[in-house]
């Protein structure tokens, strides 16, 4: 049974926080080789996330092949959820 996480902060330990001049922008790395770059500020389409691979954006994975725009707080816990749940990344 995969996890799931209610409180947005929980993900604060996976999470390195490169905000700017220009908004806000953490990177979330975790265990299984994914990630997520979360952005909300110019040019975003408010708060955004794209899913990472490997410190890439992929649109490779079952949670969307492109970014996610216009999220809530619960929405953006949804996708973190899944992107920390999805499948172990095999290495070569």
């Amino acid at each position: 049974m995969k996890k799931q996480y209610r409180d947005l902060a929980y993900f604060d330990k996976y999470k390195n926080d490169i905000s700017d001049q220009y908004g806000m922008r953490n990177i979330y790395t975790f265990p299984n080789g994914y990630g997520a770059s979360v952005v909300d500020g110019m040019g975003s389409y408010g708060l955004e996330l794209a899913v990472l691979s490997e410190d890439a954006i992929t649109y490779e994975t079952p949670i969307t092949d492109d970014v996610l725009g216009h999220l809530t707080q619960e929405t953006l816990t949804d996708a973190l959820n899944q992107i920390y749940n999805l499948e172990q990344k095999k290495t070569n």
